[in-house]
């Protein structure tokens, strides 16, 4: 990324005048935009108020189901979560997947990712899994961002 003055120029939002800069991203597809200083201050308040959100919601409690089973998890080794909760083969593949990230998206390359470790199973059935997990509060959604998961609570036996 490059980030120049521009002496006559307008920007490219609001179209104003008052101390614009040049940003170009440094790729092909992404064109060049130019903001000016109020622009620019709008930009970083909105990015500071979306990063405080995302503390919220990352800081926020776990379902109710999830915080139970969390709080039993905790009173179990991960042979014994298996034994109870993860009897289906791609329950426990996926569970595990996520409970590595702690918190992830599962769509694209997590998802190829989990597609090949599952050689016989499709994106569909992965996506109906994941589902069955969140009703049952093994995994959950993640507040604030569509489409991610977690399962970041420990075990027993993680000390």
């Amino acid at each position: 990324m490059k980030i120049e003055r521009v002496e006559k120029g307008v920007c490219s939002l609001c179209g104003g005048a008052d101390d614009v800069l040049c940003i170009d991203w440094g790729e092909a597809e992404l064109p060049s935009v130019l903001l000016c200083a109020g622009c620019r201050d709008e930009l970083k308040e909105n990015i500071r108020d979306a990063e405080k959100c995302a503390e919220d919601a990352s800081a926020s409690n776990l379902p109710p189901l999830t915080e139970k089973i969390a709080a039993e998890a905790a009173q179990m080794t991960e042979e014994d979560f298996d034994e109870k909760y993860l009897q289906d083969t791609v329950d426990r593949v996926v569970f595990e997947f996520i409970r590595g990230y702690g918190r992830m998206e599962v769509d694209g390359p997590s998802m190829s990712m989990m597609v090949l470790m599952l050689e016989n199973v499709s994106e569909d059935e992965i996506l109906e899994h994941i589902q069955s997990l969140a009703e049952r509060g093994i995994l959950y959604p993640v507040a604030g961002k569509k489409g991610w998961y977690g399962a970041d609570y420990p075990f027993l036996d993680d000390n």
